[in-house]
């Protein structure tokens, strides 16, 4: 009998070292999903002109002025392979993309995160899009579905022709009145509870109003116009293999 419960918690120990390993499997699996899509995009970047990554690196680092929740050799190191002869290497825009991601992941307490924390783009995108577009259920868009309609709603049909200036304007703009929105208790239901998410991921209570303030102010002009930027990347370049192929 003694046996047969010491049995008993054996088996129990090899049905929990088979769920550690199952839940070690689905980590990494995520890990390296996550890593193949961040991967993706960096090569979807090398292939478009310099300037057009020069924007990005502007949006991330407030136009080289730099940000209280930007690494100081992080923000050097951009603006140096932005300011250069050459093209972006890849390692550059890895950390570029890894920095949007802590940042715009937190989107608005990028101080309270770290680079083993990061969220993917597709997260980013789907809570911008939710909130812009005040939908609860996105499953039935894809994200170049996502992206187009973010871009034509920011940009209307001028989007082809239209400087990044006014594109990043008119972000911000669109930013600034999401947030207000959700801190106003506009935007009804759960989409409040993920407006909080995508604006500031902590506990708003915890922190002082002033911090919130300031740090909502930059997110306002670096996660929309850093996914409307590249929305309107990804449409311009399947608009030239569209009239390619025609």
């Amino acid at each position: 009998r003694v046996s047969g419960v010491v049995g008993v918690g054996g088996g129990g120990g090899g049905w929990g070292w088979k769920s550690r390993k199952l839940i070690k499997y689905r980590f990494l699996t995520k890990f390296w999903r996550f890593k193949m899509a961040r991967q993706k995009l960096v090569d979807f970047l090398l292939t478009v002109d310099k300037h057009h990554v020069n924007d990005l690196v502007d949006i991330l680092t407030d136009f080289s002025k730099g940000r209280g929740t930007l690494n100081a050799t992080v923000k050097n190191v951009l603006i140096s392979a932005k300011e250069s002869n050459r093209s972006f290497t890849k390692k550059e825009i890895n950390l570029l993309l890894i920095e949007f991601q802590k940042y715009g992941g937190n989107t608005f307490a990028n101080v309270f995160r770290n680079k083993n924390n990061l969220v993917s783009y597709h997260e980013i995108l789907d809570d911008v899009f939710k909130l812009l577009f005040s939908v609860g259920d996105t499953s039935q868009f894809t994200d170049e579905e996502k992206e187009r309609k973010i871009v034509q709603t920011l940009f209307s049909n001028k989007w082809e022709s239209m400087p990044f200036p006014e594109r990043y304007e008119k972000s911000v703009a669109m930013g600034k009145i999401i947030f207000k929105n959700v801190t106003d208790g506009v935007i009804g239901g759960g989409l409040i509870n993920l407006g909080l998410k995508l604006f500031m991921r902590t506990n708003l209570i915890t922190i002082p109003a002033s911090l919130v303030t300031s740090i909502a102010g930059e997110a306002t002009r670096i996660t929309m116009p850093f996914v409307a930027q590249i929305a309107w990347l990804r449409m311009m370049k399947q608009n030239q293999q569209n009239k390619h192929e025609t």
